[in-house]
Order: C-alpha cells, then structure tokens, then sequence
C-alpha cells in the first residue's frame, strides 16, 4: 500500500510463529505480508464496530 495522506506507517514486533501464521495466510491468498496484516486488522475492526452497534 502506497504511503498518501489518508495512511499512516506503523512499525511493530511480532513473533515469529505469528509472522509464519501471517505469512502462509498471505500465500494462500497471493497476498504480501503487508497486505496480509491490513486485511485481518481492517477486518478485526469491522467485526469490532458491526458488534458494538448491534449491542446498542
């Protein structure tokens, strides 16, 4: 994903079991790495916010 203005960077450490998780994840689905992470935290979120408003 290109940096613009709507995007930030974000550094962070994972573990190395995680990262091969993410990784095989990311190669079934002819994803990078990168593109593997966005989707499960967009998704997490979407989960997160469909779940809140259902509650209300």
């Amino acid at each position: 994903m290109a940096i613009s203005s709507n995007n930030v960077q974000v550094y962070t450490t994972l573990s190395k079991e995680l990262v091969a998780e993410i990784d095989k994840d990311a190669k079934e689905n002819f994803r990078t790495r990168s593109q593997q992470i966005n989707m499960i935290l967009t998704e997490y979120y979407k989960t997160r916010m469909t779940t809140n408003h259902e509650s209300e």
